[in-house]
């Protein structure tokens, strides 16, 4: 414990010398200066929730493995990643409280929307299903210009949302033993009909709930990656699935880089405080 703490009055005196990474520190706020000083100690490994460190890790034009991988592992189906893309250029004005947001497409031309929301109540059904029908527009625009005059519905492809909650709403917790929930437009009368939007929405926090050997799976490494904090944790998992060793690796090479670290931290604090008063002005 001595020599953590020693560790740890190394690394702050480091950042205090440099006017530039002691500029960046000060503007964090408490509890991210507290990440990532135990981060930078080996206290506590990195949060992959908030967006600069999830690209960073699941970047597909690096790792595209990895990222097709998660996906596919809660959408309950095989799926290949071919390429990001933009997400500036959404139709709809304002963002909810999200603390990650990646839009891809596959490989047989489906798009997928992948977000973390920190807040439940900032991504309720309606935007949920305007994101989704955004999706749907962009997937109509893009095969109407490959196809011109040959164009047909039926060259429309799947459009999944997928909603990862870092804190759920009471309504989730309402099934305590279902942390998953994949969703399409259904009959009552059992009508079968093939549309485009399905939906996926996690509860990490219902997830952590449940010990994570119950189901022991690529869905759960992939979501206990997510949703580990300590050192301690990735040892665990990292003996339970093997494969993780290399993300593992790869973060903790992170350590010997402070100034990017740093930078990560500050970005995704600018990036909760824009969502934050655009949120607010709604």
């Amino acid at each position: 414990m001595q020599n953590m703490s020693k560790d740890r009055d190394k690394i702050l005196a480091r950042v205090e010398e440099s006017p530039e990474l002691r500029t960046s520190y000060r503007h964090l706020s408490p509890p991210l200066r507290e990440r990532f000083l135990d981060f930078l100690h080996g206290a506590r490994t990195l949060s992959l929730v908030y967006d600069p460190f999830f690209k960073a890790i699941f970047d597909p034009r690096l790792h595209p493995e990895r990222l097709s991988g998660l996906i596919s592992s809660l959408l309950g189906i095989p799926v290949k990643v071919k390429e990001i893309l933009p997400t500036e250029d959404r139709m709809l004005d304002g963002e909810s409280l999200l603390i990650m947001d990646v839009l891809v497409e596959l490989e047989d031309g489906s798009l997928t929307n992948v977000e973390i929301q920190k807040v439940p109540y900032a991504f309720p059904a309606e935007r949920m299903t305007c994101y989704s029908s955004d999706l749907v527009m962009r997937q109509y625009a893009r095969a109407k210009s490959l196809r011109g005059d040959k164009f047909s519905y039926r060259d429309m492809r799947k459009v999944y949302t997928i909603v990862i909650f870092e804190n759920s709403a009471g309504n989730f917790h309402r099934m305590p033993e279902a942390y998953i929930h994949r969703g399409r437009v259904a009959f009552d009368t059992g009508l079968e009909m093939d549309f485009l939007q399905e939906y996926c929405l996690v509860a990490l926090d219902v997830f952590r709930q449940i010990s994570y050997a119950v189901d022991r799976n690529e869905q759960t490494a992939w979501l206990s990656l997510l949703v580990t904090e300590t050192v301690e944790e990735a040892e665990r998992l990292m003996t339970e699935y093997p494969w993780l060793e290399e993300i593992y690796r790869e973060i903790a090479m992170l350590r010997q880089k402070p100034e990017e670290v740093l930078y990560m931290f500050s970005e995704a604090l600018r990036i909760m405080d824009r969502n934050t008063v655009r949120y607010m002005v709604e």
